[in-house]
Formats: C-alpha cells, structure tokens, sequence
C-alpha cells in the first residue's frame, strides 16, 4: 500500500477531523507523556521524530535579552523542550504554539505537570495571530498541510520576523502539487513543493541555512517512497531551510 497518491481537483477532506481525531491524538498523547517521562525523571531528553533541526544555534549567536518565536504544527513539544532542558540560555523565550483544538489542550496539560525555566514562558492556540509580532517563525513538518500556501508564506512575510525555520520540509526539484496522505482508512490532503516556488515567494529573504531532512519512513530512515509517481514527480528527501531577513 503507496503513502501518497495524487490528488483530483474536485476532491475536498476536512483537515481538522483527522487532527482532532481519537488516531492522532493518542498518538501525540504518548509522545508527549514519554517526553515528560524523561524530564520529571532528569534523564538526557531522547527525541527521535519530526525535529532534527532547530533555531538554538541562532538564539546562541543572537544577543537579543527577550526572543519570541511562533510554532507552528508544535506536534509533541520537540523544539520548546529541547531548548528548555538541552540547553542553558538565559534568553528570555516566548513561545506561541499553534495545534488542534484537542491536542492544545493536551499541551496545557502536559505543561501544568513539569517545572518550567523562569525565562521561558507559553501561548497556546490553533491560529495564527499575524498581528503580534514574532522574531521567529518555526514550522516543522507541517507546511505540507496547509491549504492556502502562499498567502500563508505572504502574511509570514508581512510580519517580518529576524527568522523563518522550516523543519523537514516537503520541497526539492520536483514540480509543486497536490497529493493525499493515506492515514489510518483516511485520507488527508499533503502538498509536495518545488523549492524554488518557496524562495520566490519568500523574497526578499534570504536562505542562509540549506540541508536534507533524513525523515524516517516506516522506522527506516530512507528517501520518501513515490515509486506510484513519475520521476520528476518524486520528493527524495524533504529540507530544512532557514531565511534570515
């Protein structure tokens, strides 16, 4: 059975139903409980999905006393706890993190539970407020979900933050379109995108951080498997980029 397959014009899928599901919500639920785990039990954090990139080098280099930075698609609070307890910043950090209704209240949950750093503070929500200002922008493995891409990219643009990370992105040579993602007898909508579409529409930013995502398939960490689609049509390996204003 294929991963993906493509998608026809016509066809529509309700998103928020499969984030909101019981599928998935158990699934972020264990991620986060062992997450937890680790913490309450001072053990080394051992996070093995979705982050392999993240901005701490730039918040080391960067001199700034307060930093605010927007998650978005937080999935199981890789990022925020890897800065929280895998490092020593003195940093003031705000995190916004962006999910589904369901699983950010399974966050305040989960955060009420362990003793967060004094110079680290949360925001939860399941949409973006572009009228506050953010110094980063961190969206991992989750642009492949969203509906209207470029005027997602344009209103990122507009509020012109130092940075944009995106983490295990679905973009390469390939042509940019629309396919479905088979998850659990459903089907949800997933975009492969051509990365020159991406920086065209970032510009005036500028990359300055360019690698190959080695994302794990199946427990194997391999090239995405799209032998049902053409050549030019396959991904290989997602990036991970990083535009600096």
């Amino acid at each position: 059975m294929y991963i993906w397959k493509l998608k026809k014009k016509n066809e529509f899928y309700n998103q928020q139903k499969i984030w909101n599901s019981k599928t998935w919500l158990n699934i972020i639920k264990k991620r986060i409980q062992k997450n937890i785990s680790n913490i309450k039990s001072k053990k080394a954090i051992k996070i093995k999905t979705f982050c392999a990139e993240s901005p701490v080098p730039l918040l080391v280099l960067n001199k700034r006393k307060k930093i605010k930075i927007l998650d978005f698609g937080s999935g199981s609070l890789e990022m925020p706890l890897k800065l929280m307890y895998d490092t020593n910043l003195n940093t003031k950090i705000e995190f916004c993190l962006i999910e589904s209704e369901k699983i950010s209240f399974e966050y305040k949950k989960a955060l009420s539970k362990i003793k967060i750093p004094t110079n680290f503070s949360f925001k939860i929500n399941t949409q973006i407020d572009f009228n506050k200002k953010y110094d980063i922008f961190h969206i991992s493995d989750s642009m492949q979900y969203v509906d209207d891409w470029k005027n997602f990219l344009k209103k990122i643009k507009i509020n012109s933050p130092e940075l944009i990370v995106f983490n295990n992105l679905t973009a390469g040579q390939n042509p940019t379109y629309d396919a479905l993602q088979n998850f659990y007898n459903s089907s949800i909508p997933y975009r492969f995108y051509n990365i020159n579409d991406i920086i065209k529409k970032l510009r005036p930013y500028k990359i300055i951080y360019k690698s190959n995502f080695l994302n794990k398939i199946k427990n194997k960490y391999k090239e995405y498997p799209q032998k049902n689609f053409s050549k030019k049509m396959r991904l290989g390996y997602p990036c991970t980029l990083i535009f600096k204003k």
